[in-house]
């Protein structure tokens, strides 16, 4: 199995309610590609952060191996939810991979 993290920072400027908003499709189209992605076990995406954390959204996914990872980051799906609605938005992205 393979955990896949990303945490992401907005942009500065977008108000608190867009991030609301912004957040919420994030985690509904992200947790909805389970169903679309062969070796996608599971997407979580949380959206509340505390005030003194760096990130302001994180995703955990559990893929089968580093197959999945490939199909999920080139599915065409995944790459229209990251470039309609995490990339306008997002001003710095880590990741962390690891196989468990």
């Amino acid at each position: 199995m393979l955990k896949h993290v990303v945490l992401w920072k907005f942009k500065d400027g977008i108000s608190d309610s867009e991030k609301d908003g912004i957040k919420n499709d994030i985690k509904r189209k992200l947790e909805n590609l389970t169903t679309l992605i062969d070796g996608l076990n599971d997407v979580k995406v949380y959206t509340d952060a505390i005030a003194n954390s760096d990130a302001e959204i994180m995703l955990v996914a559990e893929l089968d191996n580093k197959e999945a990872l490939t199909r999920y980051h080139a599915n065409p799906e995944h790459q229209k939810i990251k470039d309609e609605n995490i990339v306008p938005y997002i001003q710095a992205r880590l990741s962390f991979d690891e196989i468990v």
